[in-house]
């Protein structure tokens, strides 16, 4: 084994390791300083031993990381897969809070060795494999495949990646662990009981102690000693870590809330170490602290401002999730007393759309069920929470799930997406859906039909009721789903007859209030005949109101149906046709209007004639009133 002497570099092949705990950093911001340290110190009890009896070597702790080399390939994937078991057992006693996940990344190739630290492109993959190493797995280079035992770790292929830094892809491979697998239990039971045969170092300095091989003598030992308390002296004089005191300084200036000096420091050492993760660390940790001491005062938009500041300057730096922390623990303050807050939510809805325990919060605070909700933002966050996580819904983001679904038109394919994910995220739904089809209106109750007509099941009484409130609520607007009603009730009507008598009278058919002929078009023909026949018993009594009312469509289209009903004879045609000839604007109707004249003319009632024509002529600016006045004196210039 090289010695590396002095300040002199000597290269040699080795394995290199990095571990990670995943989540780590999220953590510094929601555990306390002592639980940071204890997860630390489990950490590397759990890990280090095993290390060290597969020969590897540790060359420095980078906070929840370890920097490790090895001189066998085989050793050192070996080494990840014993390291994964012992944690899955440390897991398994633990709660979720105390969970250590950790990802490990190895590579091999030519290193250069320096003052105890290790440099070059074989160290700089493995960094950077590290980082697209998924919790709990344990990924490798083709370096390291093409020269382990194939025979002794199960592998498969990842593919090729492209990494930050490295001018080729890079092919990584990944070990296959199936704890449910005999086969690979016996693999890690056989590493069990063998790696108490072989032996390592963990700490570097004592790497070459042994080289040559010879026994050492009793009076050997003293001077071991005496050469350990030196090393330490020398770790502590930072000769073996130049980066160790100037971190700390860095530290230091963040703990005394002397931002502006912490960061100075931090980037003086990213010009000279601007591959050194630790260096990202503590710049990301200045970021968290600063943040955090704004928003303890409540600076929530100083605190913004202040991240986007450092993370213009600073592009190494990814501060995501400190700046979503930031702006949503401002809209969780303000928005009971300042709902407009809620827009804030816009942008990070947009950068942020599966992140599942935003979407989840913005739902609690802004949705269903809430004294302001639901918000457009707590809708947009169930439909995010519903399409990007496999999931069975709660009661509340359910509720605003469907809330979401109703505000959307019914015919769109926007529609036809959310309802097919009410149906697949909240089973529930359909409960409501059912409530809504009589009791809904506009696109909840069409939703809710085609939720239940597409997912679930409707009975014939169930799909009446949803037709019949179409008749009852919908406009001239919504002439799709009224016209697949009103052929539906003509198709079925031996289906739902039996219901009518069960059924509550309608209040009111808005279509009448833009449609001026109920015969303009063959599906508003079929449907005076549906309601002067087998729907007559439900609306007879508002038709009739509807003889007396000032609106002409409204009192029309009630004639035009009672005129083909068998209530023909209960009408007051004089009453009707008066109002008809003097109450509105005739241009409108023009037909009920020549009805009217026709009916007084034949009656011989001409002074009624006479008033209306006096009544045109005082509007002749008004409309089509002047014409109206020249009908009826043409029909009294005939009866002359």
């Amino acid at each position: 084994m090289n010695k590396i002497e002095g300040n002199f570099m000597t290269s040699r092949v080795l394995t290199v390791m990095f571990t990670d705990i995943k989540g780590f950093t999220d953590r510094t911001s929601k555990t306390s300083r002592e639980q940071l340290l204890a997860l630390l110190d489990a950490h590397e009890q759990l890990l280090l031993p095993i290390a060290h009896k597969f020969n590897g070597n540790l060359v420095k702790t980078l906070g929840d990381s370890l920097l490790l080399t090895f001189e066998s390939p085989t050793n050192a994937v070996l080494c990840a897969m014993l390291m994964q078991e012992k944690l899955r057992e440390y897991n398994n006693q633990q709660n979720d809070d105390d969970l250590i996940n950790v990802r490990i990344a190895i590579n091999s190739g030519e290193v250069e060795q320096r003052k105890g630290d290790i440099f070059g492109e074989a160290v700089n993959i493995a960094a950077r494999i590290e980082g697209i190493t998924e919790a709990d797995e344990i990924y490798f280079t083709e370096s390291v495949y093409l020269a382990m035992n194939k025979a002794e770790v199960p592998s498969s292929e990842v593919g090729k990646r492209r990494l930050k830094g490295i001018p080729e892809a890079i092919k990584v491979y990944r070990v296959i662990q199936d704890p449910n697998s005999s086969d690979y239990q016996d693999l890690l039971q056989n590493l069990k009981d063998n790696s108490a045969s072989i032996k390592g170092n963990i700490n570097p300095s004592f790497d070459t102690i042994n080289e040559n091989k010879q026994v050492i003598k009793p009076w050997w030992f003293a001077a071991l000693a005496a050469l350990l308390l030196i090393m330490i002296g020398l770790v502590t004089f930072d000769i073996f870590d130049p980066l160790a005191k100037p971190l700390q300084q860095v530290e230091l200036a963040t703990q005394d809330k002397s931002f502006g000096l912490a960061y100075s420091r931090a980037d003086k050492l990213f010009e000279q170490y601007p591959d050194d993760e630790r260096v990202h660390k503590v710049t990301y940790l200045i970021a968290q602290a600063q943040n955090n001491h704004l928003i303890a005062t409540e600076q929530f938009e100083k605190a913004i401002e202040t991240i986007k500041k450092v993370q213009t300057s600073r592009s190494h730096l990814n501060l995501d999730e400190i700046h979503k922390q930031t702006v949503w623990k401002m809209v969780k303050t303000y928005y009971p007393t300042n709902p407009f807050v809620r827009t804030k939510l816009t942008p990070l809805l947009r950068n942020h759309p599966d992140d599942a325990q935003l979407l989840k919060n913005i739902i609690v605070l802004m949705g269903q069920g809430t004294s302001k909700g639901p918000s457009n933002q707590a809708l947009s966050a169930a439909i995010l929470l519903a399409k990007h996580h496999q999931i069975e819904m709660t009661e509340q983001e359910g509720l605003t799930l469907l809330e979401a679904m109703s505000y959307e038109s019914a015919e769109r394919e926007q529609a036809a997406k959310l309802r097919k994910l009410v149906a697949t995220r909240y089973k529930d739904g359909f409960t409501k859906a059912y409530v809504w089809l009589d009791k809904g209106i506009g696109d909840e109750r069409l939703n809710s039909y085609l939720l239940l007509d597409e997912y679930a099941q409707l009975s014939d009484h169930q799909r009446f009721i949803y037709h019949l409130r179409n008749i009852e609520q919908l406009f001239t607007a919504d002439r799709i789903f009224l016209y697949q009603s009103i052929g539906w009730l003509s198709e079925h009507k031996n289906n739902w007859l039996t219901f009518v008598k069960n059924t509550a009278p309608l209040n009111n058919i808005k279509v009448f209030n833009s449609l001026h002929n109920m015969d303009s078009t063959p599906e508003f023909k079929q449907l005076m005949k549906l309601l002067s026949g087998p729907l007559l018993a439900l609306v007879e009594p508002m038709l009739f109101d509807w003889l007396d009312n000032k609106r002409i469509a409204y009192r029309v289209n009630a004639f035009l149906i009672l005129e083909n009903s068998n209530s023909a004879d209960k009408i007051d045609l004089e009453k009707y046709h008066k109002l008809n000839l003097t109450e509105f604007d005739a241009s409108y109707t023009p037909r009920a209007f020549r009805a009217a004249i026709t009916y007084f003319s034949n009656k011989g009632e001409l002074d009624i004639l006479k008033k209306a024509e006096s009544i045109h002529l005082s509007y002749k600016d008004f409309g089509r009133s002047p014409f109206n006045a020249a009908l009826i004196q043409e029909a009294l210039k005939n009866d002359n």
